[in-house]
């Protein structure tokens, strides 16, 4: 099972305290499958994986919550 995308040459903030950085990730799927250094993480890729370089940029986990409050945004514009 290869990973649809692999991320690599970055600076990755894993937020694991036992392993804070790491070098690259393996998505499959819209799941991380593996994250850990440029040699680990290679092991996942394949014919038709993906490969993007991040030529060194860092990489922080977030949540994007995108919602809003209707009734309240209205009121505000009055």
């Amino acid at each position: 099972m290869s990973a649809d995308t692999i991320i690599t040459n970055g600076r990755l903030y894993t937020v694991d305290p036992q392993r804070r950085w790491a070098q690259a990730l393996a998505i499959k799927d819209g799941v991380i499958v593996a994250v850990g250094s440029e040699l680990e993480v290679a092991a996942h890729g394949g014919p038709g994986t993906q490969v993007v370089d991040l030529r060194g940029a860092m990489v922080l986990a977030g949540i994007g919550d995108v919602h809003n409050h209707h009734p309240r945004g209205g009121q505000a514009e009055l």
